[in-house]
């Protein structure tokens, strides 16, 4: 901080005086972890309800927080509820997009081409457009669709690596799937760390430049008048 904190702050909107302050703060969040990530589980009940609700109950058993996971139909969404509005903030609010594909998602995908009331397509491309996390979880032996099947602003995830679960070994290939989930999450939460400190950091460089010019354009006070020796 200046020495003449005081008199800057009468210069400077309050806006630029909490970016004084950030400069500090910025030293104190390095390393320090954003938090617990969040999930948010996109599915379609006439494909795989059922694997959707046991992948949510093994990240609840894996120790992720109820408030770190969404899913449609636990509660989340209350009577009288903005459907729409609720799932766009807890898809704005979450880390990653879990988008479970059953045996008959490309199907039904093709069947509500063109359908804008399609909220599995909403939920997918406002989760690529946010930049979260996007796995696909391939489960009732799907297979990845076709780019071409899709509508185009979601083809993006046919380039995404996807988890699959067998039925067969569902437990084993779900606990392997968690754990390296949990591996992505941290490592994408340490990125978006980074980027966050960073883009701090540039902020107080340039305020800081913007004081400094601000000071020096400031009126100096007037040299004292030289007293006369009699």
């Amino acid at each position: 901080m200046f020495k003449n904190e005081l008199n800057v702050k009468r210069i400077l909107s309050p806006q630029a005086t909490y970016f004084l302050e950030l400069d500090s703060s910025i030293s104190k969040a390095r390393g320090r972890s954003g938090g617990a990530c969040s999930i948010f589980i996109n599915y379609r009940r006439d494909d795989a309800a059922e694997p959707s609700r046991l992948i949510y109950d093994r990240l609840r058993q894996a120790g992720f927080d109820r408030d770190d996971l969404f899913r449609d139909v636990d509660g989340q969404i209350k009577l009288g509820d903005d459907f729409t509005q609720v799932l766009m903030e807890h898809i704005l609010n979450k880390d990653a997009l879990l988008i479970v594909i059953g045996p008959r998602w490309a199907e039904i995908m093709e069947s509500r081409a063109g359908d804008r009331s399609d909220f599995v397509v909403i939920e997918i491309d406002a989760g690529l457009r946010h930049g979260m996390l996007v796995i696909p979880v391939l489960v009732g032996g799907a297979r990845m669709p076709l780019g071409r099947t899709l509508t185009e602003s979601i083809r993006p995830i046919t380039n995404l690596q996807a988890a699959s679960i067998r039925p067969d070994r569902f437990e084993d290939d779900c606990k392997t799937f968690i754990e390296e989930l949990k591996r992505s999450l941290a490592s994408d939460q340490a990125r978006r760390d980074a980027e966050a400190q960073s883009k701090r950091a540039e902020e107080v460089r340039i305020i800081k430049e913007r004081i400094l010019a601000r000071i020096d354009e400031a009126p100096k006070p007037p040299l004292p008048t030289p007293r006369s020796i009699a």
